[in-house]
């Protein structure tokens, strides 16, 4: 804290600036990183995704029109409170005809940012469908975990053989994981890093990782592998079918929210990875398959979400995956808008929840 302080203090001094409002993250566990006087400062609450998805429309120069954003990330508190980590997000800029237009109240719109961690121009459109974390915080490290309570919600769908779990239980017995993956324990979360982490665990055998996104960046690792032996024709294509989509509407279940929410259901294709995994399928032919489906899930999600040729704003920690970004960029029928100036990851985060706040204080 006290390196923070003397950074904060550094940057008024070499700017000669005094800061008038505070933008800072919604989850609870941040506001004690704050300043004496800084409590005393206007703050408003901005989400993790939302931040993402202004940081992403300074860049590409599109807060005064319409726009469409995936932010996709390991995780993200949500209005819900529950963690987010695949959004689609719907934006109206104060510039954009179909907008909220000049009835508009930034007074409002400032409210809603202190008190309901919602911002008025962007509204949620889709998800993916939540995984329960199997002791919350600790699935992040041990991925076997998610490994698990993806096995335990694919068998919700179609029963299959319990020794496929045996793997992924450590100390408890399937009787208990069930228990503790229908209780508040087990803490949704509708998170595309986690997602890489489950299959990562499965397809790699992982157990625990020592960092955060290692499984992930294994399992693109090992898709990239088997990309370049493509390439150079030292394997033939497969002429297997893609694995699987399915997609459904549900209702809103957070503030700001689409009436209706578009949600990715990962399970046919967790399905698929398993059975062919039980075929003697390679871990490298897997990991390209995985990125195959997910870029066809996305584009098929952004086909009924967006209008047609609409650009796809595509962010977050997951947008660093080179392999998935070449893969959109190459198949989509649409502009797909990565990050050039800026980094989609973190690093990016303050600078969106600023432009969040100035685009609600100065819109008028």
């Amino acid at each position: 804290l006290d390196f923070q302080q003397a950074q904060r203090n550094d940057f008024q001094r070499l700017w000669n600036v005094t800061p008038t409002w505070l933008a800072r993250e919604a989850h609870p566990a941040f506001a004690p990183c704050l300043a004496p006087e800084e409590t005393k400062l206007p703050a408003y609450k901005i989400l993790h995704h939302h931040a993402h998805a202004f940081a992403a429309l300074a860049e590409h120069q599109l807060l005064q029109q319409e726009a469409w954003i995936l932010t996709a990330d390991g995780n993200g508190m949500g209005a819900d409170q529950t963690i987010w980590g695949m959004e689609w997000w719907h934006y109206k800029g104060k510039g954009n005809e179909n907008g909220r237009g000049p009835g508009a109240s930034a007074a409002n719109d400032l409210n809603k940012l202190s008190h309901f961690m919602a911002h008025p121009s962007l509204t949620r459109i889709g998800t993916l469908r939540p995984i329960k974390l199997l002791g919350g915080e600790k699935a992040v490290y041990e991925v076997s975990r998610v490994a698990l309570a993806m096995l335990l919600d694919l068998q919700e769908l179609m029963p299959f053989d319990a020794a496929l779990f045996r793997p992924y239980l450590g100390p408890y017995t399937l009787a208990q994981a069930q228990q503790i993956w229908a209780s508040p324990y087990a803490i949704p979360a509708s998170s595309l890093g986690r997602l890489f982490d489950g299959v990562a665990a499965i397809g790699l055998g992982l157990g625990q990782i020592e960092y955060q996104a290692q499984a992930a960046m294994l399992w693109q690792q090992a898709a990239e592998n088997y990309a370049a032996q493509l390439n150079s024709g030292r394997i033939r294509p497969n002429s297997a079918a893609p694995w699987p989509q399915r997609r459904y509407r549900r209702a809103a279940y957070a503030f700001g929210d689409h009436p209706t929410l578009l949600e990715l259901d990962y399970r046919p294709m967790l399905a698929a990875l398993c059975e062919e995994q039980a075929q003697g399928a390679k871990k490298e032919y897997l990991a390209y398959q995985f990125h195959r489906w997910l870029t066809a899930a996305i584009l098929e999600m952004a086909q009924e979400l967006l209008p047609p040729q609409a650009p796809l704003i595509f962010t977050g920690g997951c947008a660093q995956n080179k392999l998935l970004g070449e893969m959109l960029r190459a198949t989509a029928k649409r502009p797909i808008l990565q990050s050039t100036l800026l980094p989609p990851n973190d690093a990016s985060i303050a600078l969106g929840q600023a432009v969040a706040v100035a685009q609600t204080i100065f819109a008028e």
